[in-house]
């Protein structure tokens, strides 16, 4: 301003007094524009507030997309998987009764190699169904294979359920709808499925987040199983082995049906528990196996309790299949596929007790053999069910 007015002496009086007067009003905001050189705190905390913004926006979308890619790996893996035990049926004329993810799929009697690894999921999620094996079962005539996405693959939502059969890879919109019969859900159904093997253990393959896995105590072991393959099912000692749920509140049920394959050594003297505090009874609602037959007490409103024996007896030191059904009026129980007692009674009552697989009470009543493939549905399975079931996982 000032050079403005050197270079150009004939400035009239006027025009000096302006400039002065402008300037003596307005130097201080000149003298801030040339002295000011940082940002006011205000400042700071909006670019910090931007940056972490945007931040947020990017890991979420990352992580979205790392999601997505695990899902297309699960599809790509299952796909994988059932083309190599089609080569497998194509060659020994039967499907395996067992794959380990991380080990080779070689054949039972060619001994070739149909992959040299079996894939693992790939983990990585917040999903615990997601994050959970790979889940295999097989008759020898048929399999099913299943997992569940993390964030959804080929139109198929988050936590929706892709199954590999022998008729092809498929997907459903949700965890409850049924896939084909194969998957033996029966409309998504079944709240809890243990295995009882050196495989999956005693982690829930139904997925269910809210039963979650059983707990197995001392006494229990691993043996070969009733197809023959190594630590197929779970050894119960006699004296002290059990598996027990640990949240049971998903199965304290009006309508039920659980079911088990069981090999007994020898016949029971006392009582021995398949199951007990089915729909939740501190001292009741269990299948036992006295003599050579199963017994059954069951706590129900109107009439107190229910003491049913079977017709038909049990086999020793061979594998048989166990069924108990509940509609809400009548108990049928069911032995290797035949129903042998129906029993009309009512409402069971319950008091949240965890469900115990291996053990007839609180402390006694332990089964002496061996167990597999122990599973719980929330509905009551009609005789045609029942029949598919047995057949679909029988030696």
């Amino acid at each position: 301003m000032w050079k403005l007015i050197l270079a150009n002496p004939s400035t009239s009086l006027k025009s000096w007094l302006f400039i002065k007067i402008w300037w003596i009003k307005n130097k201080k905001n000149v003298k801030l524009m040339y002295i000011r050189k940082a940002f006011t705190l205000i400042e700071l905390l909006v670019v910090i507030v931007i940056i972490g913004v945007l931040a947020t926006l990017a890991i979420v979308a990352l992580s979205s997309a790392r999601g997505k890619a695990r899902d297309v790996r699960r599809l790509s893996d299952l796909k994988q998987i059932s083309t190599a035990l089609e080569l497998y049926m194509a060659d020994e004329n039967v499907y395996p009764m067992l794959i380990t993810p991380g080990q080779p799929m070689v054949g039972l009697t060619s001994g070739k190699t149909y992959m040299s690894k079996v894939p693992t999921n790939p983990g990585g999620s917040s999903n615990v169904q997601a994050n959970n094996p790979y889940s295999y079962f097989s008759n020898g005539s048929k399999y099913t294979l299943r997992t569940y996405t993390e964030n959804g693959v080929n139109d198929l939502p988050a936590g929706g359920k892709i199954v590999a059969s022998s008729v092809g890879v498929k997907m459903a919109e949700n965890t409850d709808s049924i896939i084909w019969d194969t998957d033996l859900t029966f409309g998504g159904t079944l709240v809890g499925h243990y295995a009882l093997d050196g495989n999956t253990g005693t982690r829930d393959l139904a997925g269910n987040s809210t039963v979650s896995a059983i707990t197995a105590s001392g006494g229990v072991s691993t043996t070969t199983g009733r197809f023959g393959e190594a630590e197929g099912a779970y050894s119960f000692n006699g004296t002290t082995g059990y598996v027990y749920s640990v949240n049971p509140s998903e199965i304290n049920l009006t309508n039920i049906t659980a079911s088990v394959w069981f090999y007994p050594y020898t016949m029971q003297e006392d009582f021995a528990g398949l199951f007990f505090a089915l729909s939740g009874h501190s001292s009741r609602n269990r299948v036992l196996l006295t003599g050579s037959k199963l017994y059954t007490q069951f706590v129900y409103s109107s009439a107190g309790q229910s003491n049913v024996y079977t017709t038909n007896s049990v086999n020793f030191n061979q594998w048989n299949y166990m069924a108990y059904v509940f509609d809400g009026t009548t108990e049928k129980i069911y032995l290797n596929g035949v129903i042998t007692t129906t029993t009309k009674i009512d409402t069971l009552v319950g008091d949240g007790t965890a469900l115990t697989i291996g053990r007839g009470s609180s402390s006694i009543y332990f089964f002496n053999g061996l167990m597999s493939d122990a599973r719980v549905y929330r509905k009551a399975l009609s005789p045609d069910e029942i029949t598919q079931l047995y057949n679909a996982t029988k030696p």
